[in-house]
């Protein structure tokens, strides 16, 4: 059975762009994620949003600010 699962990102919190990027999970043996794809920026400054479909039965998901550094503001994720 494959179940696929619709999402939608907004950054609720912040001045600056949240950089999302989107990617395949795949891991090694060490448990480190690879395969990155960046999808899109979204504003938390004019409340834009991002919709994903999955596209296998294990996706990741990060948040970047505009300097390239971990989103410390809040998101809010919807289905």
């Amino acid at each position: 059975m494959i179940c696929i699962f619709v999402f939608e990102v907004s950054p609720t919190k912040g001045t600056s762009d949240c950089e999302m990027g989107i990617y395949t999970a795949s891991k090694n043996f060490l448990g480190v994620w690879s395969g990155a794809d960046f999808i899109k920026n979204v504003s938390s400054v004019d409340n834009s949003k991002m919709k994903y479909t999955t596209k296998s039965n294990t996706d990741g998901i990060y948040f970047r600010d505009w300097a390239g550094q971990r989103w410390k503001g809040s998101f809010k994720v919807s289905w």
